[in-house]
């Protein structure tokens, strides 16, 4: 299927998330959103994208054909089925090992990429399904506990993760560790082999050695302890449906994440052979281009790569064009774009889900990525995007978190629970309303976040 961009100005859009991603990773996502959602029960769903460098603005279009409220309709009709769930946790192992399959094997040849960028593709599906969950569920949570006084610690008991994930995982080693001085430098290259990918996501870095050693010899570290619970007998079958739903895709959003931030670590050393075919440095030079640029100038094309690395220097936006091929408009279309389709915000104050109870007053820290964390203080309210793994160390000792995204199957909700913290996640706008040392009162009981 493919949709026509020349009305893309005359559509509905809202803008949902932000993200660091490679240029070629939006554009196999504006692309294979209009055909691979076929393959997860899904319609076509038309996307676009505003890029600043690895930073991207995501964009739905929300109404007519392949717009978001249909989406999102079919979405919420299969999570009221038990068996779409299951459907979706065998598709996502099996997605998973073939992807993890191409990637061990990954030359820097046109062919072995195009095979990768094909299944890379049709997986990407997955990051949307998850996230688009999180929120739809966690809407449906909202309502059925409605007016039920311990609905947060009910949702955050039962609705937690059966499993830990990776990040609670080595946690968990480093605390069961019990070997001397001389055995942590064994260990910590262990656990840099099994876990050194977790904080990548995309473009991230991995963590070195040095950071194993470190957390081995100062084990300060607490972990998610997964316990079997029982749902209480007190819950209808369609709130304990949905409790347990949120559990499930909670773990699934986890897993999806792992296997993109392996993936992402993996192909680099092939992805930086690639740009000297291609003339230029290394996979994150590479990874500037769009998926159609890197294979047309693998197949011997004309393609002046660096005319596009400079001209990525500045904000482009992605979209499909009527070929299914992705088009990049440079000058003033983003803009232009961003400007009408930004939403805008009562300037006092934000609202959205609350993950974990509290009512605080502290100073706003804007993070928006790992460079921001030096400058955050004890005591300081996070308000982010969305948090990952590598912020762990800021999340435990903030006051509180403040999210535009997620829901409550989201990181900061799984860490806000572990750590006790007062979290408020879904504002949609927090980090664009507020200022770094504006103070706020976080009422993570009504779900507000205002001005003092």
């Amino acid at each position: 299927m493919s949709v026509s961009s020349d009305n893309i100005f005359a559509r509905k859009w809202q803008y949902y998330i932000s993200r660091n991603v490679p240029v070629w990773h939006d554009s196999l996502t504006v692309t294979n959103a209009l055909t691979e959602y076929k393959s997860y029960k899904l319609p076509a769903l038309f996307q676009a994208r505003v890029h600043r460098g690895f930073q991207a603005d995501f964009y739905y279009a929300m109404d007519g054909e392949c717009g978001r409220d249909v989406f999102g309709e079919r979405l919420n009709k299969l999570l009221g089925d038990p068996s779409y769930i299951e459907f979706l946790q065998d598709v996502y192992h099996k997605n998973a090992d073939t992807l993890l399959q191409l990637t061990e094997t990954l030359e820097p040849t046109e062919n072995s990429l195009r095979t990768f960028f094909e299944f890379y593709g049709h997986c990407i599906c997955m990051l949307d399904i998850t996230a688009m969950s999180s929120t739809l569920i966690t809407d449906k949570l909202n309502t059925l506990f409605e007016g039920v006084s311990d609905a947060t610690t009910i949702i955050g008991q039962y609705g937690k993760p059966k499993t830990k994930a990776p990040f609670q995982a080595l946690a968990h080693e480093i605390q069961s560790f019990c070997g001397n001085e001389k055995e942590i430098s064994v260990e910590a290259h262990r656990l840099h082999a099994l876990y050194s990918w977790i904080p990548a996501n995309f473009v991230g870095e991995p963590w070195p050695v040095e950071y194993f050693e470190g957390r081995l010899k100062t084990k300060e570290d607490t972990y998610y302890h997964v316990e079997n619970v029982v749902v209480p007998p007190s819950l209808t079958d369609l709130q304990t449906y949905y409790v347990d739903l949120l559990s499930d895709i909670a773990e699934l959003n986890e897993f999806r994440k792992a296997i993109f931030s392996k993936v992402s670590v993996m192909i680099r050393p092939v992805f930086t052979q690639i740009g000297k075919q291609l003339g230029v440095g290394d996979w994150k030079e590479v990874a500037l281009l769009t998926h159609h640029e890197i294979l047309d100038r693998m197949a011997g094309m004309p393609v002046d790569v660096g005319s596009l690395l400079s001209e990525r220097q500045q904000p482009i936006l992605i979209f499909p064009d009527n070929e299914g091929h992705a088009s990049v408009a440079v000058g003033d279309t983003d803009a232009t774009f961003e400007y009408r389709f930004t939403p805008h915000a009562n300037e006092k104050e934000v609202r959205g889900t609350v993950a974990q109870k509290g009512i605080v007053q502290g100073k706003i820290c804007i993070v928006l990525e790992p460079s921001d964390f030096e400058k955050f203080e004890k005591g300081d309210i996070l308000c982010a995007r969305m948090t990952s793994v590598d912020f762990i160390p800021i999340m435990k000792k903030a006051g509180a978190f403040v999210t535009d995204e997620g829901g409550l199957a989201s990181h900061a909700t799984i860490i806000a629970r572990e750590y006790k913290i007062p979290c408020i996640v879904g504002t949609g706008v927090g980090t664009r309303i507020f200022q770094d040392g504006d103070i706020v009162e976080v009422d993570a009981e009504k779900g507000i976040v205002r001005k003092v």
